[in-house]
């Protein structure tokens, strides 16, 4: 409302001074001297009263295009720094996977040498296991082969004794003798 009153006050000034003509005569220095007068007079006011709103605005786009060069530089940093974390972390990929690889090696040389290991042992297990097997079983065969055979003895003795009668006489006196 303050600035209107003194545009109001100010324009028909200006108008006033720029509408004065006199007699007819050529161009002079004083002709131009109230119109400089009053364009001075009017930028200098107008300058005069926007000084502190345009320093203002000046001073506010000034700070507000440095916080965003600063949060710019900062955006950059945190950028660079992220781009040489993953850089590093696939750097250490790397070497993680190389080293799984040889870990993995090593483990695969440990299973075939304890594997080879495993299969002598069972092997020689199992040799000593058929060996003990083929001796019980020829234990078992010798000792039916016996039995067999000395049923077959008893059997004939039985046979003798029962077709010879001094035979059947002799042993019945021998075993009732023994068993006194």
């Amino acid at each position: 409302m303050k600035n209107t009153k003194w545009f109001l006050l100010f324009v028909p000034a200006a108008a006033l001074a720029a509408g004065s003509g006199g007699a007819e005569h050529g161009p002079s220095v004083i002709d131009v001297l109230w119109p400089a007068f009053n364009f001075c007079l009017l930028f200098g006011f107008l300058g005069w009263k926007m000084w502190k709103p345009l320093s203002r605005s000046f001073t506010r786009n000034a700070e507000a295009v440095e916080e965003t060069y600063v949060q710019a530089e900062k955006d950059s940093n945190d950028a660079a720094a992220r781009i040489e974390d993953v850089q590093s972390k696939m750097n250490s990929f790397n070497s993680v996977k190389e080293g799984l690889v040889n870990e993995l090696k090593d483990e695969l040389s440990e299973f075939n040498v304890k594997s080879n290991e495993e299969t002598k042992n069972q092997i020689g297990r199992m040799k000593s296991d058929n060996v003990l097997k083929i001796d019980y079983e020829k234990l078992q065969l010798t000792q039916e082969l016996n039995t067999e055979v000395v049923d077959q003895i008893i059997a004939k003795t039985k046979e003798t004794i029962a077709d010879n009668a001094k035979l059947r006489s002799d042993v019945t006196g021998k075993l009732l003798a023994g068993l006194q």
